[in-house]
């Protein structure tokens, strides 16, 4: 805790630099920075909780044996799930969109657009 402070102040010293001083090369920079940072990071992390501390908190590593059956178990529910949201049933095709033309076949839509709302009685052409 007591480098946080003066980390945080490097860091954002060191960002100010990279985007106001020299902007070509500070993707680069920032990525060498913290390359450097999280490496001093863990450094200082080991050199002070060292492994035994990792060795208390990984109780979980005793499940290990039953993830086999928890993915087999997983991918058999989704398969099912997948069979029950199709309800078995083959989905209809779809056919596919008319794409392109000219403006002749803009001015037969329009036409027969128009001839079916004058059938209808909705417009006149009075």
């Amino acid at each position: 805790m007591e480098l946080l402070i003066p980390g945080l102040a490097f860091l954002l010293f060191g960002v100010a630099i990279a985007f106001f001083v020299v902007p070509k090369i500070a993707p680069a920079m920032l990525i060498t920075g913290s390359s450097v940072a999280i490496a001093l990071a863990l450094y200082l992390h080991y050199s002070k909780f060292g492994n035994e501390e990792y060795a208390r908190s990984t109780w979980q590593n005793n499940l290990k044996i039953y993830a086999r059956w928890v993915i087999i178990i997983a991918v058999l529910f989704g398969a099912y799930m997948f069979y029950a949201m199709n309800n078995g049933a083959p989905m209809p095709p779809i056919g596919m969109p008319k794409v392109g033309g000219g403006i002749e076949s803009v001015f037969e839509t329009a036409a027969s657009r128009i001839g079916e709302l004058v059938r209808k009685g909705r417009v006149s052409l009075d």
